[in-house]
C-alpha cells in the first residue's frame, strides 16, 4: 500500500505542477501506466493473502475483467486458470506478482527514465527551468528511497499484519469491500 500511496502522491504532484505539459506529455503517460501496473502488482499480492476478502476480491476483479470486449473471456480464464477460482489460481496470481508484473514495471520505468533525460525533471514551481539528473535528481530518489525503506522496516517490526480468515468459497460476507486503492473499481461492480 506504501506503494500505492507514493506512486498516487507523485503523480498528482506532476499534475499539480502542470509537469504533464509539452515536452512531457510521453513522461506523463509512462507515469500513469507505470500507476495502474502499482494498482495491479496491489492486486495480485493483495490476492495471494487467500483471506475471505482477498478471495471475494479476486472472484469479483476477474469477473469485472471478463466484462471486457472480445479479449474479456479469454483473460478471465487466463488469470484464474480455469473457469472458476482453482488451485492454480494463487500459483497464476504468485507468478504474475512476483516475476511478470515487476518485469513489466522495471521497463516502464526504464523508458520514463529514458524520457525523462530526453526533456529534464521538472522543478516543483511547475516552472520552465530543470535541474540536472545526476547528481541532483538521483541523490533525491536514493535518499527518499532509503527513507521509505527505513519506514516501511520500522513498521513492519511495530505493527505486523495478522492473518485474515483463511478463505472459504461457500461463505459470502455480508459486508466486504476491497482495500481503499481498488475501490472505484468495485463500485463499478
Amino acid at each position: 500500500e506504501l506503494m500505492v500511496v507514493t506512486v498516487s502522491l507523485h503523480v498528482i504532484r506532476v499534475f499539480f505542477t502542470r509537469a504533464y505539459t509539452k515536452p512531457r506529455e510521453y513522461v506523463w503517460m509512462s507515469g500513469v501506466l507505470l500507476l495502474l501496473m502499482t494498482l495491479f502488482a496491489g492486486f495480485t499480492g493483495y490476492s495471494l493473502l487467500y483471506t475471505q476478502k482477498s478471495y471475494w476480491a479476486v472472484t469479483a476483479g476477474t469477473n469485472l475483467a471478463g466484462k471486457i470486449a472480445i479479449v474479456g473471456p479469454f483473460l478471465q480464464k487466463l488469470l484464474i486458470a480455469g473457469d472458476s477460482f482453482n488451485k492454480f489460481t494463487l500459483s497464476r496470481f504468485l507468478i504474475l506478482h512476483g516475476a511478470v508484473v515487476p518485469a513489466v514495471i522495471g521497463g516502464i520505468i526504464f523508458i520514463h527514465i529514458i524520457l525523462l533525460r530526453k526533456v529534464g525533471v521538472s522543478e516543483l514551481n511547475g516552472g520552465g527551468k530543470t535541474y540536472k539528473f545526476y547528481p541532483d535528481h538521483i541523490m533525491t530518489e536514493v535518499i527518499i528511497g532509503l527513507m521509505l525503506l527505513f519506514f516501511m522496516t520500522v513498521l513492519a517490526i511495530v505493527c505486523p499484519l495478522e492473518p485474515g480468515v483463511k478463505a472459504n468459497p461457500l461463505v459470502t460476507p455480508l459486508h466486504i469491500k476491497p482495500e481503499w486503492y481498488l475501490y472505484p473499481m468495485f463500485k463499478w461492480i
